[in-house]
């Protein structure tokens, strides 16, 4: 009994040992399974981690090529520049295989080709011309949307063999928007499978719409300057008809005047009537010489305005030895709008020939200066003035003046008295800002 009840006392603390050792493997297998499970999160955290990582590298590429294409359609760039540069752009970000650019032909109710990547010569000869009512062009042209597919070899809507015998698998055309007006579309190709998820859509979307204005923009300039050549070509032909008329119209009373002279035998007043005639045609003639040497001072605007007309005034003191001084900005750039160039340039030829003509001046001084919204051309003489009074509403050519002015939104003023020279002063919408201003002679001191 005594060894029994011995060993049943000293029974726990034998199997003490046991339950702390089972005890304590169960504790490591916990631990172990606690830091297997650590390490799963930790693996799916950094997998999520480098998702994330590439995502934001992708959504950086994408924006870096936004911002691209905003600079290159924001500046004075040719169209046919910015869609290559799109293009290749776009390639650069996303891998695309081919691509092409068309712009919407309202007249012709066409999408036509005006820049492409990775055309084969089937596609070039087919898809010269892509009519609105067929291919993707058909849905984006009612959508305004994007329009894709993922098996480009099988859908209907394909209207060239090249575009399948090139191996193009996916394709998406997108709309080119000036806000809501359709201008035009952009096609993008891969020879691998592609998912276009929205968030490419999208971007390809905002690409499409950068795109979209600036070719709206250089349209509507297109139709601008269109309206300006056709009013400036009707304001032309009745000054140079009422001119000629009124030239044409005083030698013919000279010639009546000098017939009646010689039916008198009055030699010596029909010789002196003949050369009023002759001067009055040399000054004609020097005067329309005059006028066609001015149109070829628009014929390239590129050239900046200052420096045409630098060569015009050059000309001018050569030619009628009446000294020319000059001070303006000397940026070869536009100081104003292109419409208020071209009346800016008819007036100061008008003021110039009124100087030569009429003022009887030894010296001309023609300033520019420029202001936050206007451009102020002064174009004063030290002749001989007149009363405006007189003869403002008998003048021809400062009608015209006045007219030409108003037409772009700027006005003319005319300071004058007799014997203190004549001020004529244009202020027109100012364009772009200038820098340096000097006064010099533009002959003794070339530009």
């Amino acid at each position: 009994m005594t060894t029994r009840k011995h060993f049943a006392e000293k029974l726990p603390e034998t199997l003490d040992a046991p339950r702390r050792w089972v005890r304590g493997v169960f504790a490591r297998l916990n631990n172990r399974r606690e830091v297997a499970d650590l390490r799963a999160r930790v693996a799916e955290l950094e997998s999520a981690l480098a998702a994330a990582d590439e995502q934001i590298a992708a959504q950086r590429r994408n924006l870096e090529t936004l911002l691209t294409i905003s600079e290159a359609t924001g500046g004075n760039v040719p169209l046919d520049q910015i869609f290559y540069h799109v293009l290749q752009k776009v390639f650069e970000t996303t891998g695309y295989d081919a691509g092409a650019i068309r712009l919407l032909d309202r007249e012709r109710r066409s999408f036509s080709l005006v820049a492409q990547q990775g055309m084969n010569l089937r596609m070039l000869q087919d898809l010269q011309h892509v009519p609105v009512d067929q291919a993707f062009q058909a849905e984006v042209a009612r959508t305004l949307q994007p329009v894709y597919t993922n098996n480009l070899p099988c859908d209907p809507r394909v209207l060239s063999p090249g575009e399948v015998e090139s191996g193009y698998q996916c394709l998406i055309c997108v709309p080119l928007l000036a806000s809501d007006r359709l201008v035009g579309t952009m096609e993008l190709a891969t020879v691998e499978q592609h998912v276009w998820d929205e968030d490419e859509i999208r971007w390809l979307t905002s690409i499409g719409r950068q795109i979209g204005a600036a070719i709206h923009l250089v349209q509507l300039s297109e139709q601008s300057r269109d309206l300006a050549i056709l009013q400036e070509r009707e304001r032309l032909s009745q000054e140079l008809h009422d001119g000629l008329a009124q030239v044409i119209g005083t030698i013919r009373l000279r010639a009546e005047e000098a017939a009646l002279c010689l039916e008198d035998g009055d030699c010596d007043s029909a010789r002196a009537t003949l050369e009023d005639i002759e001067q009055i045609a040399q000054d004609a003639y020097a005067s329309i010489r005059d006028d066609i040497l001015g149109l070829r001072l628009t014929a390239v605007p590129q050239e900046g305005l200052v420096p045409l007309m630098m060569e015009y005034f050059s000309r001018f003191q050569r030619q009628w030895g009446i000294q020319v001084l000059f001070c303006g900005r000397e940026h070869n750039g536009c100081l104003a709008s292109p419409a208020a160039e071209i009346q800016l340039i008819r007036i100061i030829q008008e003021a110039m020939t009124n100087v030569r003509r009429h003022a009887q001046a030894s010296r001309v001084a023609i300033r520019f200066e420029d202001s936050d919204e206007m451009l102020r051309v002064t174009i004063e003489d030290n002749g001989r003035g007149f009363d405006p009074n007189k003869v403002e509403g008998a003048r021809f050519g400062l009608r015209i003046m006045r007219e030409r002015a108003a037409s772009v939104g700027g006005r003319l003023t005319i300071e004058t008295q007799p014997g203190e020279g004549t001020r004529v002063i244009a202020e027109m919408p100012r364009y772009r800002s200038y820098n340096t201003c000097r006064e010099r002679d533009p002959l003794t001191q070339p530009g």
